[in-house]
């Protein structure tokens, strides 16, 4: 008798057919379900073997092993373990993305002519990846690009430009400027061979002297933070980039004296993206309505006035000026480095929390690529959802060890924390699946499980790297290290939740359990490969490349504009064509919304219906789970007020939100990718 030992696919690939196959495949339905029982898998995998072999030989074709697969199930009894074979075996219901769209994202991204083929250009990439590398990695980076093409994994922009030229693969660099003309310009040095490879920077500014005081040495007024800004900015011009593209972040003290002057400046100003950082005990000086007094030089102290600061900060936000805020004490508390021994700075992508001289490689995961479907019934797929979160993982500790680095000390400092930031794309459009409305109960604990789903199999494979590979560097220097370490994971507050999170509980009866004393057990006896693995972080491109919503945020409009190195296109939201019957992309944003009932509108909010308290107790569920600080828009309309504003900024302080990223919300158009403008505060 000759054994089968292939599935013959529909496409005439073939594959491995073995009898621990099926029971591992059984068994991981059964995981599914909640009901994991290893025996019951390996009967189930004997009968289902024995009934191939019978009937076939040395191949059964896929269909034939599906039929009998359903067959020995049913006559076991196995409805249950039946259904969630067929969840496994159905195809998500989203619609595929634009493709002429997603290859003018990718096209964008790595500069290829309209003339060259992209799955070619993939391929040379891969290719190169593999010529990079060790062989053992290969299969894992063959993943990744499967993911790639599928559209559940995306590599940030950086790791795509940066094999695709063998140069960085990480997302930028953070400098803090001293005091002094050499030590500005030695940043400005460093920081212009950083631009010339296509890295953004980011540029604190705390440091430098207020305009006003004199510089005892010349005799002359310092030239302030300001001016700094503009020569970073004209330099950009010298190294290829237009003065007025938004690559790199500015960041400066609420505490500074030159706060009001710098935020009075005219906003048509060139200021790349800008952002404030605010300790905690201004935020309380505000709440108490109290002034107090800083330091500032050796012999001077001046006088802080929160309530007027926030103020000019909310006047200018309801004006539509992006003005970002970063809670640093909130963010300072998730350093993984005891004391002052390494400082967090900020990433000019995604405001992400970040080491001096180093740099993070990051990756995106598109969650609403995890729905199986089968007629009304909806189920995560989240066997699948750990499979690709492993993969990432491994795959973004490969990227830090091949990228080049500007210098000695920014290797040095690179494997010291070996920072990796998967993030997440789609959530709203996972909720829009699941028929879960954006600003209910549900979508805060679906996000709350998710979230803390990502972060524990992200250290999970961290550990495992960590055994493989050796922990980073400075590993016996962080809190890991600490006797008393262990997970917090405080619950959702019940004053979160106005009714109950019903539906999304029932969605969750299938999620694997997360073992939180195996995973600290396991990073005291092996470590942690990384310092940081995951955070949340905005994916323009990749966002409308797989035609979802952007990161965690909500729709801001069902129909869209979109330009793509120099293409126009209306994008039309593919949920809402999957649920909605009748429409046609031809039709205006009016149109579309008077088609869509109220039943349908309900599980379809668009940003401006959303409340910020509702977009902030949001926020602050994922921030919970993160290493590093979460990209989620709070959106005013016109009928705001600056009222409005500073209570939305005190909220999203006390919920321990680590950014307040304010956007003034512009109904007529929406999603904006200009040609030669792409924010890179996103992956």
């Amino acid at each position: 008798m000759v054994f089968v030992t292939a599935i013959k696919g529909r496409d005439g690939v073939k594959d491995e057919f073995s009898k621990e196959k099926i029971a591992i495949m059984f068994f991981e339905n059964q995981c599914a379900l909640g009901e994991p029982n290893l025996n019951l898998a390996e009967k189930l995998a004997f009968l289902v073997c024995d009934k191939v072999n019978a009937k076939f030989s040395k191949e059964v074709p896929a269909e034939k092993l599906e039929e009998i697969i359903k067959e020995i199930l049913t006559s076991e009894g196995q409805n249950d373990l039946l259904l969630a074979y067929l969840l496994q075996k159905a195809t998500s219901n989203t619609q595929q993305s634009n493709s002429e769209m997603r290859d003018a994202v990718f096209r964008h991204i790595l500069g290829f002519s309209d003339s060259e083929n992209i799955q070619t250009r993939f391929a040379g990439i891969l290719g190169q990846l593999n010529r990079l590398q060790s062989n053992q990695h290969e299969k894992t980076n063959k993943k990744i690009f499967e993911y790639l093409k599928e559209g559940v994994f995306y590599p940030s922009t950086s790791i795509l430009k940066g094999l695709a030229l063998n140069q960085y693969l990480l997302s930028g660099y953070a400098f803090s400027v001293s005091d002094s003309i050499e030590g500005i310009f030695d940043v400005l040095a460093k920081s212009s061979i950083a631009q010339k490879y296509g890295l953004p920077i980011s540029i604190e500014l705390s440091e430098i002297r207020s305009e006003k005081e004199k510089v005892k040495s010349i005799n002359r007024n310092a030239c302030g933070p300001g001016k700094v800004v503009d020569l970073f900015v004209s330099a950009k011009s010298i190294v290829g980039y237009s003065s007025s593209s938004a690559n790199n972040l500015y960041y400066i003290s609420i505490e500074h004296p030159d706060i009001v002057s710098f935020l009075s400046q005219p906003s048509s100003k060139p200021r790349d993206n800008f952002a404030i950082t605010v300790p905690d005990r201004f935020m309380k000086a505000f709440s108490e309505n109290t002034d107090y007094f800083i330091e500032q030089g050796q012999d001077k102290k001046i006088k802080v006035c929160p309530q007027a600061i926030l103020d000019l900060i909310s006047s200018r936000i309801i004006t539509g000026e992006r003005i970002n805020l970063i809670f640093q004490d909130t963010i300072n508390k998730k350093n993984p480095f005891l004391g002052d021994s390494k400082r967090f700075m900020f990433s000019p992508v995604g405001l992400q929390p970040i080491f001096e001289n180093s740099s993070f490689a990051s990756g995106v995961i598109d969650v609403s690529k995890f729905v199986n479907c089968l007629g009304s019934t909806k189920t995560i797929d989240w066997v699948r959802l750990k499979a690709v979160i492993w993969d990432a993982i491994t795959f973004l500790d490969n990227a830090i060890e091949l990228s080049k680095t500007l210098s000695d000390i920014n290797s040095k400092e690179l494997k010291e924390t070996r920072q990796i930031y998967l993030s997440i794309t789609g959530f709203y459009s996972l909720l829009a699946l699941l028929e879960i409305p954006y600003s209910s109960d549900d979508a805060v604990c679906l996000a709350d499980a998710l979230s803390q789903y990502i972060n524990y199999y992200s250290k999970l494979r961290s550990t495992e790297l960590a055994k493989e590979r050796g922990p980073f560097f400075k590993f016996i220097n962080s809190k890991y290290e600490l006797p008393n370490f262990g997970f917090e994971k405080a619950p959702i507050q019940k004053r979160l939740f106005s009714e109950g999170p019903n539906l999304s509980k029932k969605l969750l009866k299938n999620m694997p359990s997360m073992d939180w004393t195996e995973l600290k057990n396991n990073i005291k006896k092996y470590g942690l490969r990384n310092s940081t693995t995951f955070s949340i972080i905005f994916s323009d491109l990749y966002s409308i490349a797989g035609g979802v919503t952007n990161a965690v945020n909500p729709l801001t409009s069902y129909k869209s504009i979109v330009w793509i190195g120099g293409q126009k296109f209306e994008k039309l939201d593919s949920i809402l064509s999957s649920v909605v019957s009748g429409i046609k992309p031809s039709w205006s944003g009016q149109e579309l919304e008077s088609a869509i009932q109220g039943n349908i509108r309900e599980k379809l909010e668009l940003s401006r219906d959303i409340s910020a308290s509702a977009f902030i107790r949001l926020q602050a569920t994922f921030e919970k789970n993160t290493d590093g600080c979460v990209n989620m828009n709070i959106y005013f309309s016109d009928n705001s007020v600056i009222q409005d504003v500073k209570d939305a900024i005190t909220q999203a302080h006390k919920c321990g939100c680590s950014l307040f990223l304010p956007e003034k919300l512009n109904c007529s158009q929406t999603d904006f990718l200009q040609e030669g403008n792409v924010n890179v505060m996103g992956l």
